[in-house]
């Protein structure tokens, strides 16, 4: 009897604002080789202006996280947001 393989799990990659596409694929080739997950990509996504902390100059990232939370999928196993 031939053991059915499990499905792999999936990590989605979400750009947030401009990222750099070879970027994006060689962190999916990374995740793959090491998780041996499947990697889909999401549409970018712009930078929430909420995000922006002015007195620093920087994003928060419990913002982004809130942002990826919302937009991300459902079904994936994770989410990568790529800044």
């Amino acid at each position: 009897m031939a053991w059915a393989q499990r499905p792999l799990r999936v990590v989605a990659i979400v750009p947030l604002g401009p990222v750099d596409q070879a970027f994006l694929d060689t962190a999916a080739t990374a995740l793959q080789e090491r998780l041996e997950v499947e990697v889909r990509f999401l549409p970018p996504v712009p930078l929430p202006a909420e995000a922006f902390y002015p007195p620093r100059k920087r994003y928060r990232a419990e913002k982004l996280l809130d942002t990826l939370e919302e937009k991300g999928p459902k079904d994936a196993w994770k989410v990568l947001g790529v800044t």
